[in-house]
């Protein structure tokens, strides 16, 4: 609430002090011009008087013309008589206005004016008998215009007296109306300001003391004028205490370290002094137990037409906030020394912050990547039911973790093993969400390439016995379900042994490899051959709708192992005896397939080879 008693009393007085001196110069105007016209009159009367004495000098003189002094005389007597009565009776002589006057020279039926001057007119030519004629009617009307002045100037008298009564009561009007419009109103207003002042500082107080902050004001040498219940707490001392002390030596009169603080080097009387405001985080404030708090000062100064008058202080400890940003830049820290990429985003998937492992892995800087979303990692192997599966997982369990493909800056594709995870706050609603993976493509090369060894044979690539026993256990299993045919051939090479011994292992490895690709040239999509080592082949034949098929098969690989095979200083011309086996006409199960398969083989080996066998 803003009270400014002492604007509002001089607006108020100035305007009573405007009517009183308005009255008062309204007064002396008009009794100014009551007394200069009242001047006036009295002139005006002695001149008319004047006038009377000169007539009557005239026709006194008229009759002694003959001697030559009367003449002069007469002539002076004529020339002032006409000069007063030109004063009398000329407008710019001022004396029109008064009714006497204007009686003189204008009124009645016989006007003064014209028989003056013809009354002169006759002294100067020395015409006694009209002068005689003339004298006393115009003396009487002389004599009657200087009575009505005189009555018309005792009027003006009557109304300057009365005017000044009237003025004495409006004056006394108008102090009573100061008084009951302007001064009492006016101590009925202070009388409420100062209520309202009152209501206001008991209010602020009440505020200032259930502010979080500690506030106090201190004056132009750093003295406390006023502090609140929170600043008493935070400094640990009494408020009676506080008050008159000075806030240097009471909070700041020592370092953190403990090293003495000169009040000429003290921070907050310096920003105080300083005239602008000013926010300072100092690491101590000392409470009365000896005990210090880190805490962040404002000081706005106040100051007046005189200058700095003193300052508002408030201060806050902030031991939660120093502690909490040690953790942050710890984990910062932690996040930027890790292997592993990072990447944060809002719940909508804005990319937030990122490490720079991240940076390594993908290819993509700080300021590229923030403000995308994690779709610039995109690599396109992945279809929407897999992103699906991966974003009701999060939801389901607030984490996921797997292999996923994601591509670098420069369209390289990469394997991450990738975990994310979403983080709640205290309501249970996800603020952000975090990313941590690893490129584990050369590790996923390297366990495809242990398990490509384990499953297949390394010089032909053909599946090894392993997997070629995992695949014929379940194709028997989907043929005794679907009660289907399959069949189990068992390949021999003919003559290989003596390439291999006449032309040596390399030569013998490389009519492995293309004896390998003929015979999976040979086959059906869906089915397998496999080698089961040196010359030995096996080969799984899937879904067949008759026996008649296998022969089929059997005929075109026999078609295919009898062409030619282009060697580096030679050619050299194979066989090959096959054994086949019936699913479940020679057995239900992957052992006793291969066995009567195996038998079969060697009847044809036996017979002469180059041919094929069923058990």
């Amino acid at each position: 609430m803003k009270i400014d008693v002492g604007r509002h009393l001089g607006r108020r007085f100035f305007a009573a002090m405007l009517l009183v001196v308005a009255i008062a110069a309204a007064d002396f105007l008009v009794v100014d011009y009551h007394t200069r016209t009242a001047s006036r009159d009295a002139e005006i009367t002695n001149l008319a008087g004047r006038q009377r004495m000169l007539a009557a000098r005239i026709a006194s003189l008229v009759n002694h013309l003959a001697l030559p002094e009367m003449q002069a005389e007469m002539d002076e007597t004529v020339a002032r008589m006409r000069d007063g009565f030109q004063r009398l009776t000329q407008p710019d002589g001022g004396y029109l206005d008064a009714a006497a006057v204007r009686e003189l020279c204008l009124g009645g039926d016989r006007p003064v004016r014209p028989r003056v001057a013809e009354y002169l007119a006759a002294a100067e030519r020395g015409d006694v008998e009209l002068i005689t004629a003339m004298y006393k009617p115009l003396a009487a009307d002389i004599d009657r215009s200087v009575t009505a002045y005189a009555e018309f100037a005792t009027h003006r008298i009557r109304v300057l007296r009365t005017i000044e009564a009237a003025t004495f009561a409006t004056q006394l009007l108008v102090l009573w109306l100061i008084w009951r419009f302007i001064f009492r109103p006016m101590a009925q207003r202070i009388d409420r300001d100062f209520r309202a002042l009152d209501a206001s500082r008991t209010r602020t107080r009440a505020i200032l003391d259930a502010a979080g902050e500690g506030i106090c004001g201190i004056d132009n040498v750093g003295c406390i004028i006023f502090i609140n219940d929170k600043a008493c707490h935070l400094l640990g001392c009494a408020k009676d205490d506080a008050l008159g002390a000075n806030l240097h030596d009471l909070a700041h009169h020592h370092d953190a370290a403990g090293t003495m603080v000169p009040a000429e080097s003290c921070s907050v009387l310096r920003a105080a002094q300083d005239g602008s405001q000013q926010r300072l985080q100092l690491d101590a404030f000392w409470r009365q137990d000896g005990s210090r708090f880190p805490v962040e000062v404002v000081v706005a100064p106040l100051r007046s037409l005189e200058g700095f008058v003193g300052a508002v202080i408030v201060f806050s400890d902030i031991s939660e906030r120093k502690q909490a940003e040690a953790c942050y830049e710890l984990s910062s820290n932690v996040l930027n020394t890790i292997a592993e990429g990072v990447f944060i985003t809002t719940p909508d998937g804005t990319i937030t912050r990122t490490n720079p492992a991240f940076s390594v892995v993908t290819g993509y800087q700080p300021d590229e990547a923030i403000g995308q979303t994690p779709r610039i990692l995109k690599s396109g192997r992945h279809d929407a039911a897999e992103y699906r599966a991966m974003w009701e997982a999060i939801a389901r369990r607030g984490f996921w973790n797997g292999e996923i493909w994601n591509k670098r800056k420069s369209g390289e594709i990469f394997c991450a093993s990738q975990s994310i995870a979403a983080i709640r706050d205290g309501r249970g609603e996800v603020t952000h969400y975090v990313a941590v993976f690893k490129d584990v493509t050369d590790h996923k090369a390297n366990e495809d390439a242990i398990r490509r060894q384990a499953y297949h044979d390394h010089l032909t690539g053909l599946p090894n016995r392993n997997l070629f026993m995992d695949r014929l256990k379940l194709a028997i299993a989907q043929a005794r379900r679907k009660e289907r045919r399959m069949a189990v051939m068992f390949v021999d090479l003919d003559h290989f042994k003596e390439i291999n011994d006449r032309l040596g292992h390399a030569v013998g490895d490389v009519v492995l490899c293309e004896a390998s690709r003929r015979l999976r040239d040979a086959l059906r999509e869906g089915d397998t051959v496999a080698r089961l080592g040196g010359d030995e082949f096996i080969v799984l034949l899937a879904d067949l709708s008759d026996s008649p098929d296998a022969a089929t098969v059997a005929a075109k690989m026999l078609e295919r192992m009898a062409q030619p095979f282009d060697l580096p200083e030679d050619s050299a011309r194979l066989g090959a005896s096959i054994g086949i086996a019936l699913f479940p006409q020679n057995g239900d199960d992957a052992d006793t397939l291969i066995q009567a398969a195996d038998a079969a083989m060697y009847v044809v080996k036996a017979e002469g080879r180059n041919g094929y066998r069923f058990a």
